[in-house]
């Protein structure tokens, strides 16, 4: 099965721990993620939290049971699943760049449990990687 990585930063006009903070917030999950249709949890995760989404992922219903490995006040969060249309770990990290300035780096590695899905490997990644992008860029804008 291929392995993909993605490697996506982007910049928010806010201090760091006001966007940690949203995306520690399950309940906002499905206002900036890109075909997420629900989520199991609402309220803050913690470490060790296990909740399920349900997304559209290439035009397929995908149920996803994710599990909060890691979470380090204001600079980093750790997502891992290992069931659904794709296995993956994402890790966000996030690093003051001013004092109302602070860039989130998204660092994921997948695979598509689907042989269907496993295609040319760059288009794959550029897909996620603009997806994520999208993603994060939302939530920047609903900050």
């Amino acid at each position: 099965m291929a392995s993909y990585t993605a490697t996506i930063p982007v910049e928010f006009p806010h201090p760091a721990h006001v966007v940690y903070e949203a995306l520690c917030d399950l309940g906002r999950y499905p206002q900036w993620n890109t075909g997420m249709k629900s989520i199991s949890r609402t309220g803050r995760m913690q470490p060790g939290l296990r909740y399920t989404t349900v997304s559209d992922v290439l035009g397929r219903s995908n149920e996803a049971h994710i599990e909060v490995m890691q979470m380090i006040p204001d600079k980093a969060i750790a997502l891992e699943s290992s069931t659904g249309l794709i296995k993956f770990r994402a890790v966000f990290e996030l690093a003051e760049l001013a004092p109302n300035r602070c860039s989130v780096m998204c660092n994921l590695r997948f695979e598509f449990s689907h042989l269907i899905f496993n295609l040319a490997q760059p288009l794959v990644e550029a897909i996620t990687e603009n997806r994520i992008r999208g993603d994060l860029e939302t939530l920047r804008a609903s900050l």
